[in-house]
């Protein structure tokens, strides 16, 4: 069943200053019980009737890649050091001890006080003791090209980010274009999985990557493919809310990687050996980062703070299977890629699947409705 969509109020106010703003979109008060009455307020969305939704005027979106690159510039005006590069950028182990050392793909070592590890999926893979709390699950993306002609039905202020829940497991989800036309779709469900099993025989779930695939999976997806069993929930949802999508060319698909936890609540702790791990984004990492840094620098700093032993692993961990619902951290079981305990989560939705056993499809240059057909015939 789909969200049931409410209007907002007429106007909101930031509460920093109490100035009202304007919404991008004139929205008057009444629900849209339809797609009729969607496609009104938004020509581009809502074509199909029976559809319900909710709108949050103080919803919105923004673009990570300009936040990233807005505090890179502002660490270097502090004076914070980059070492970037496949080769000399990337870590390949750490070492803990009085002195923390980071080895890099080239074959130099980074000593320091305290080494704070934030690599995302790749954290299992340089703090081993990890692979037990952090899963690496891979949502597809599409990205569509909007022709010139038909822009400006899908710019923000008249196409709004949008969200369909296919069951109570799966949310397909959107968002207006870009300066250059590239549309995003994208799928949040149980995602898919790859592994290897690193020392001691334990279980480590990383992303995957052209790079690693010989040594940790058979094979991994490569650019422009994805999952063929995905393509119908995307096919499902752009029919209902955007169907004009169905004709455009699909210009990029990638698999992206959440970092998960049991819980999906972040994990920031510090280690012993002069190492703090700040990982666990569970796909919403992002909608934090004004002050994720803060958090992670008390941690490392072992600076006083009211909120921080919320991300430990010590505060939430437990014996056996968490349930899903309080704020509890199980390990998995080092010998089943699972999330809690040595059996799936129920109350967590479907387990990911491997990505060895699901069939790619090359998507780059095709429309979606294309697509799932040549899917069906493989």
């Amino acid at each position: 069943m789909l969200p049931h969509m409410a209007d907002g109020s007429k106007a909101w106010t930031w509460p920093s200053s109490g100035k009202p703003v304007a919404a991008p979109v004139a929205i008057a008060d009444g629900a849209f019980p339809d797609g009729s009455k969607l496609g009104k307020r938004f020509p581009a969305l809502g074509a199909t009737k029976g559809i319900d939704g909710y709108l949050n005027r103080t919803g919105g979106w923004a673009k990570a890649s300009d936040a990233v690159t807005a505090v890179r510039a502002a660490c270097i005006r502090a004076g914070v050091k980059f070492v970037t590069g496949a080769v000399r950028g990337r870590a390949v182990q750490v070492i803990p001890g009085d002195q923390p050392t980071v080895v890099t793909a080239d074959g130099a070592r980074h000593t320091a006080d305290t080494v704070v590890v934030a690599a995302g999926a790749w954290t299992p893979s340089l703090v081993p003791a990890w692979s037990k709390y952090l899963r690496a699950q891979m949502m597809p993306v599409l990205h569509f090209q909007v022709p010139v002609s038909q822009r400006a039905a899908f710019t923000s202020d008249k196409f709004p980010v949008w969200a369909v829940a296919l069951d109570s497991d799966t949310l397909v989800y959107g968002f207006p274009i870009t300066g250059d036309g590239i549309l995003k779709v994208a799928i949040d469900h149980a995602g898919f999985i790859s592994s290897r099993h690193g020392e001691n025989d334990v279980f480590v779930s990383l992303a995957a990557t052209t790079t690693d695939a010989a040594s940790t999976r058979g094979h991994a997806p490569v650019p422009g493919t994805l999952p063929a069993n995905c393509l119908p929930l995307f096919h499902r949802a752009i029919s209902a809310i955007v169907p004009q999508l169905l004709e455009f060319p699909i210009v990029h698909a990638r698999l992206c990687t959440y970092t998960n936890t049991p819980d999906h609540h972040f994990a920031i702790a510090r280690q012993p050996g002069g190492i703090v791990v700040a990982s666990g984004g569970s796909g919403h990492a992002f909608k934090f980062f004004p002050v994720l840094g803060d958090l992670i620098v008390d941690v490392a700093t072992g600076t006083p703070n009211a909120v921080t032993d919320l991300f430990s692993l010590e505060t939430r961990a437990v014996h056996g299977a968490t349930s899903g619902t309080s704020n509890t951290l199980a390990p998995a079981a080092t010998n089943a890629p699972t999330l809690a305990g040595s059996a799936p989560d129920e109350t967590r939705g479907p387990v990911p699947q491997k990505i060895e056993e699901v069939l790619l499809v090359r998507v780059v240059g095709s429309t979606l409705r294309a697509l799932v057909a040549r899917a069906a015939k493989l």
